[in-house]
């Protein structure tokens, strides 16, 4: 008896099609949120959530006098997200309890001015009257140094201490009298392995650094169950253009960070495993059968 065949060609474009849509539709949505065409950036942005006692919160973007969108779902303190290309203009970042209705009322709304070829990181700490939590807008400075060397900042996020200090192990002092919520100058380092030091009053705390040449990097002093703690981010690579950050700081790199690009070839590969392997049983059926 004969059986009707599948046509390889078919089912294998299909399976491509399908496998690929898969992929570029939730890129093309993240894309969509924040309002960015992939074709023309002129500027980015990055936003933090660094205040410990805040509980999770969903960061919106949109541009000025637009319906707001989810950029960011359930940051914890010490997430971080990449940064976004947007076009030049006015935007308005917002914070909401974490799965709160997008029409309550914002526990944060501040506007955000990105110009041209500019990056920016947008940072939450509750430094605001009472306590209550207040946006800091840094300029990041990423352009290369020198070969063979990088470029370093602090970022003070650890509330209830003293005064903070971060310093390299026979080398330059990296950070000195910063209170919660103060960022640093840029400081020159050669590149390779540092152990830092960082010392708030009478407490110290060792850390360290992977310093890559030609890299911009952001210090961070976190708080942590065991004490102060020291992140990096890697804010640029070296190249033109504003680099992801590795991801969050303590915690991760939050609801909306993308998965990295070669994901994409491993998924088609896979599909086109799928849909041979499917085939070589067919025709092992077949002849089985005859």
């Amino acid at each position: 008896m004969n059986r009707p065949r599948t046509p390889l060609l078919p089912t294998l474009v299909v399976t491509i099609v399908v496998t690929m849509l898969t992929l570029v539709i939730p890129a093309t949505a993240q894309a969509a949120t924040l309002g960015a065409p992939a074709s023309a950036p002129t500027g980015w942005v990055r936003l933090g959530h660094l205040s410990p006692k805040t509980p999770p919160v969903d960061i919106y973007l949109a541009p000025f006098g637009q319906p707001e969108k989810v950029a960011f779902r359930k940051a914890a303190y010490g997430n971080v997200t990449p940064y976004s290309p947007l076009p030049q203009g006015a935007y308005t970042v917002s914070m909401r309890p974490a799965d709160a209705p997008p029409t309550s009322t914002p526990a944060l709304s501040a506007n955000v001015d990105i110009k041209e070829g500019v990056a920016y990181t947008a940072l939450v700490f509750e430094n605001g009257q009472n306590g209550t939590i207040k946006p800091t807008l840094l300029t990041d400075d990423l352009k290369a140094p020198a070969a063979g060397e990088g470029k370093v900042r602090v970022v003070e996020a650890a509330t209830g201490k003293p005064p903070v200090e971060v310093t390299t192990v026979g080398g330059p002092s990296l950070a000195t009298g910063l209170n919660y919520g103060d960022s640093s100058q840029y400081t020159t380092l050669p590149e390779g392995h540092w152990n830092l030091s960082i010392k708030d009053g009478a407490n110290t705390t060792q850390g360290s650094a992977d310093i890559r040449s030609g890299s911009v990097n952001t210090v961070v002093v976190v708080d942590s169950p065991t004490g102060l703690k020291l992140t990096t981010l890697k804010d640029s690579t070296g190249n033109t253009k504003a680099q992801a950050p590795a991801g969050g700081i303590a915690t991760g790199a939050g609801g909306t960070a993308p998965a990295p690009f070669g994901i994409v070839p491993a998924l088609v590969f896979g599909a086109l495993g799928g849909v041979f392997a499917t085939w070589a049983a067919r025709r092992r059926s077949r002849r089985n059968q005859a």
